[in-house]
């Protein structure tokens, strides 16, 4: 599985969740069956389009062993360290 987060430079959640530290902490754990991936809109503009993204921030588990990129999660609770780690680690 792929977690992947998505963000705008000019969102202001966006920035306070990135100030936070929160994303790259959890990068640092070694995960088994999970990579985390970190998307700007405007740097990944086709990809955000591809997966119909139209809020932010936002973060959502990809099932990576079918061909095409499927969301199969979003995660919609409060973006604290311990919410995200209890999230990933039901797909890892």
């Amino acid at each position: 599985y792929s977690v992947e987060y998505y963000y705008m430079d000019t969102c202001g959640h966006c920035v306070e969740f990135n100030n936070s530290g929160i994303w790259e902490k959890l990068n640092n754990i070694t995960w088994v069956n999970v990579t985390l991936k970190k998307y700007n809109r405007s740097e990944h503009l086709e990809r955000v389009n591809l997966l119909n993204i139209s809020s932010f921030p936002t973060i959502i588990v990809i099932d990576k062993s079918v061909n095409n990129d499927t969301i199969i999660a979003s995660f919609e609770e409060e973006r604290t360290y311990e919410k995200l780690y209890n999230f990933i680690k039901n797909y890892d």
